[in-house]
């Protein structure tokens, strides 16, 4: 197997599922605003994931906020 080939697959896995959420947006949006939404929450968990996956390090784990000002998961954070 060529070297990289498990993690082309997954990549391909990633896009894949964006191309499919993308899809399911633009399908249910019932107005321009309702596609640009939607459109955004996509970006930003997607920006989330990202995060939790593609920059970790188990020898030097870290903490860091879910929510910022910009990027609200599961709802309005009272700490801001």
């Amino acid at each position: 197997m060529v070297k990289g080939a498990e993690s082309l697959e997954a990549w391909k896995l990633v896009r894949q599922m964006l191309d499919d959420m993308t899809a399911t947006i633009e399908a249910d949006a019932e107005t321009e605003l309702e596609l640009i939404e939607g459109l955004r929450v996509l970006g930003r968990i997607t920006a989330l994931c990202s995060e939790l996956s593609l920059d970790v390090d188990a020898q030097q784990p870290f903490f860091f906020a879910m929510s910022t000002e910009a990027r609200l998961v599961g709802g309005v954070n009272p700490r801001w």
